[in-house]
């Protein structure tokens, strides 16, 4: 009996520390922070998003761009999982005079409510996402950037991390040619990105930019660089294995 009461207590401890582990790694507040995630809400301009250059679309809907997916594609073509209907573009066409052609898109989000939990354990912000360039081609003349940036409540950046592509880093995949919608025609890789990050205790908003740099000119070349991205998610959670100190 004394085992059997023994072996109860220490089940009854294994299951509130599993129950206690679970509830720490569940996003606070909401699972996704970022507005318009998916660039589903408004063409061309999206909705929550900011940027310094914008000549052009900042977005696409799947097919209707020349060279870029076929209509109605799914994973088999090189999309994300659960791709929505539309998706973030980034497209820099050479320029002689300038040399180098740059265009960015980022959003910047509040993080005031979670200062309660920045004094009683260490965050960590998990960004993650889906991206694909072209053409793919033996190059790295453009660079694709993907940063994470903490700003205090005056706006200076405190703390950041970055992910670089170049055009190496991607590869299409064969495209089958749909008469009755000749956009599209052109299946390029999506690829995953997570990136990791404390939250500075004295963060007031957090950043997540994407940018598109394209110094092809520079080397004699002239290649058009598309930096797409889609299915973003910016969540924050209980830092593991650390104490408040």
């Amino acid at each position: 009996m004394r085992y059997l009461i023994l072996l109860t207590l220490f089940l009854s401890v294994l299951a509130a520390t599993a129950q206690t582990d679970a509830r720490r790694n569940l996003p606070l507040i909401k699972p996704n922070w970022i507005t318009n995630p998916g660039a589903e809400a408004d063409a061309w301009k999206p909705n929550g998003w900011s940027f310094s250059v914008a000549d052009d679309a900042l977005t696409s809907g799947y097919g209707m761009t020349v060279r870029e997916w076929n209509f109605g594609c799914d994973e088999k073509c090189g999309l994300p999982p659960k791709a929505g209907n539309n998706y973030f573009r980034l497209d820099c066409q050479p320029d002689r005079e300038k040399v180098s052609n740059y265009r960015d898109l980022y959003q910047d989000i509040p993080v005031q409510s979670l200062k309660d939990s920045l004094k009683k354990f260490p965050v960590e912000a998990r960004f993650s996402g889906w991206v694909a360039g072209y053409p793919t081609v033996g190059t790295d003349c453009a660079i694709f950037r993907v940063s994470l940036r903490f700003l205090d409540a005056g706006g200076q950046q405190i703390d950041s991390t970055d992910i670089f592509h170049t055009l190496k880093d991607f590869r299409d995949l064969d495209a089958v040619v749909d008469d009755d919608h000749p956009m599209g025609g052109k299946n390029h890789k999506f690829i995953p990105f997570n990136m990791t990050r404390a939250v500075p205790v004295e963060a007031a908003r957090v950043q997540v930019f994407f940018s598109n740099d394209n110094r092809c000119t520079a080397e004699g070349q002239e290649y058009t660089s598309v930096f797409c991205f889609d299915n973003l998610n910016l969540a924050f959670h209980r830092r593991e294995g650390e104490q408040k100190k």
